[in-house]
């Protein structure tokens, strides 16, 4: 089969000199295994286990005695029971036997148990065989399938979408109870390359992230699975654009702190910061990926530009009138993408914010009269949001305060906490009909359902 245009810009690099089995050592050794390890430590423990069993009994029933239809019904309690592994106690034997999963899973590989288990099932009469061959363990069928099912819920809860690579990892992920924080959104994404010594990279990002209290999400290629790992998107980090900067400092600073890594380039058709760490935005255009869009636009560009030339002749031809190329860089399909991301509110928004603070500091109020309206709320806001974290406060819990009944009907104690709440209703789509300072000096704010101005804003 030929090799499709995204393949080309993602999943094939250079091939390094390292094969696919030394990229499974370094995967398993910084990622997949201290990760498995880590869920394992979160949800082993006897009495986590009777109480999360009985907790999502009971979100059960009560979805079961809900106002919606048997479909709904079904599909939320299929979704609670895949996310908390219900029921936990039918791995109670595992929990009891191993006290980590890498000793579960050193012992079901040095017995082959997933080969085990699939000659049982495809040849029945060879069973008690097969299992005589076990006697030192002293395992029966039913212990068998267990463990295999219990690697395989392990395994692939770390998995995307169907469709998507990677190897994909956020706290939400480490432990089963509710941590507090939704799962970092993608509003861009930063792409870092450094051949197998990416799942080091990775793993300092994540113990930085954890240090520094910040919320994380990112995926790795999944050395396991044939040809993943050579492309050329082996880390890929989602980031809301509040968070991009403190990202990017982390992604320098193991840069700096580690020189020997050779940090190579990004797939070639993201944006770049610093020579080496690639960007881009998902979305863009419905909710295809990044590189998937772009690599469309690319090929709509090139079919429309060369027409019937070959693709072999193209770089001959490109080489002799250079001038050709430029036709390609400004044709329609190139100029129509630019556009759209030109008008993306999102990137305009993250170059004002970035251009104010650099003006203003991060956190300064100095010059505020010189400001635009949604420029002085984004400077106050900023402010607002760091206090209450500096307070211990996590993202969903700060957005639940800012916009308690509380503070709608009593108002605000400052302008930074009347800014937050004026952007975040902004952001839903949430018309403003007035903000103005009460004769008690607290900041109220209206919301209009009708307004025709609704996001005006008077002082």
């Amino acid at each position: 089969m030929e090799m499709t245009f995204t393949d080309g810009v993602t999943k094939y690099g250079e091939r390094d000199k390292y094969s696919q089995d030394e990229y499974i050592v370094q995967f398993n050794k910084y990622i997949r295994m201290p990760n498995f390890d880590r869920l394992y430590k979160s949800i082993s423990n006897p009495e986590f286990v009777s109480n999360l069993d009985k907790f999502v009994a009971k979100r059960i029933n009560e979805i079961k005695s809900m106002r919606i239809s048997d479909e709904e019904k079904e599909r939320q309690i299929e979704e609670l029971k895949k996310i908390n592994l219900y029921p936990l106690s039918r791995f109670k034997s595992i929990f009891d036997k191993f006290e980590t999963f890498h000793e579960f899973y050193s012992f079901f590989n040095n017995h082959n148990l997933w080969e085990v288990s699939d000659k049982i099932f495809r040849f029945p009469n060879l069973k008690d065989k097969v299992l005589g061959q076990l006697n030192d363990i002293g395992l029966n069928k039913e212990q068998i399938d267990t463990m295999c099912r219990f690697m395989n819920l392990i395994k692939n809860r770390f998995d995307g979408d169907p469709g998507v690579m990677g190897f994909h990892i956020y706290p939400q992920l480490l432990q089963i109870m509710d941590t507090g924080m939704d799962r970092e959104k993608g509003e861009m994404k930063f792409y870092l390359n450094a051949g197998i010594d990416t799942y080091k990279v990775a793993q300092l990002f994540q113990q930085k992230c954890e240090q520094a209290k910040l919320n994380y999400y990112f995926k790795v290629v999944n050395a396991v699975k044939d040809y993943e790992f050579r492309r050329t998107d082996k880390m890929c980090i989602y980031t809301e654009f509040k968070d991009a900067k403190k990202f990017l400092e982390i992604i320098r600073e193991i840069k700096v702190e580690n020189p020997d890594i050779n940090f190579q380039q990004p797939p070639i058709l993201t944006g770049r910061i610093d020579g080496f760490v690639g960007t881009g935005m998902d979305n863009v255009k419905g909710k295809n990926s990044y590189n998937g869009i772009m690599s469309k636009v690319c090929y709509d560009a090139v079919t429309s530009t060369f027409q019937n030339i070959s693709r072999e002749q193209i770089p001959a031809l490109i080489d002799s009138h250079p001038e050709i190329f430029m036709d390609f860089c400004t044709s329609p399909e190139i100029k129509k993408l630019l556009g759209q991301m030109q008008q993306s509110q999102e990137i305009q928004n993250m170059i004002k914010y970035a251009e104010i603070a650099k003006e203003q500091g991060e956190h300064g109020r100095a010059n505020l009269r010189g400001a635009t309206p949604a420029e002085r709320d984004c400077i106050l806001a900023r402010v607002a949001f760091k206090r209450w974290q500096e307070k211990g406060y996590s993202d969903k819990e700060i957005f639940n305060i800012i916009t308690d009944s509380y503070h709608m009907n009593e108002g605000y104690a400052n302008e930074e906490d009347l800014a937050l709440a004026k952007i975040y209703y902004r952001r839903r789509g949430i018309p403003i009909q007035a903000c103005r300072r009460e004769s008690n000096r607290m900041y109220k704010l209206y919301i209009a359902d009708n307004s025709p101005k609704g996001d005006e804003v008077r002082y």
